[in-house]
């Protein structure tokens, strides 16, 4: 039977080196290995990033009982363009809109005008973006908004 301690200490002292230096070299390859950054499954560019024709806005006016219900519909030319850093740009029906925007949730619009517009979203696709808001000045007295546009 042969024991540690029946080697020579220049054997154990190389055996030391030899398991010290494979455990470097080990964690060496590890450190080094590049992590492969390509995110193959990053999610999907957002619909909602694009420039739309604007088809058109319906709005329902609820005051105390009444209502009253309108629709304003776009012209050739007229569009809003959601863009990549936030901004909401367009023309429609002769004005120049420029408001920016966030997406909090994937049915969810948030457009920052004069206040916070809270809209969601009824339909997107390729070609389609509808999203309603609803806008309450007191309990008796709201508007629901239907945007509709068109790529």
């Amino acid at each position: 039977m042969v024991c540690i301690s029946s080697f020579s200490p220049h054997i154990y002292q190389d055996m030391k080196i030899k398991f010290f230096l494979a455990v470097a070299t080990m964690a060496i390859l590890t450190a080094s290995c590049k992590k492969n950054t390509d995110n193959k499954t990053s999610a999907p560019p957002d619909k909602v990033i694009a420039k739309w024709n604007y088809v058109s806005e319906r709005i329902v006016h609820y005051n105390n009982g009444t209502t009253t219900d309108w629709t304003v519909t776009g012209k050739p030319g007229d569009y809003i363009e959601f863009t990549t850093d936030g901004r909401l740009e367009g023309y429609v029906n002769t004005q120049y809109r420029h408001y920016t925007y966030s997406r909090p949730a994937a049915d969810k619009i948030s457009i920052v005008l004069y206040y916070t517009a809270n809209c969601t979203v009824v339909t997107l696709s390729d070609n389609d973006l509808v999203y309603t808001e609803h806008r309450s000045a007191s309990p008796i007295e709201y508007q629901d908004i239907t945007t509709t546009l068109h790529r």
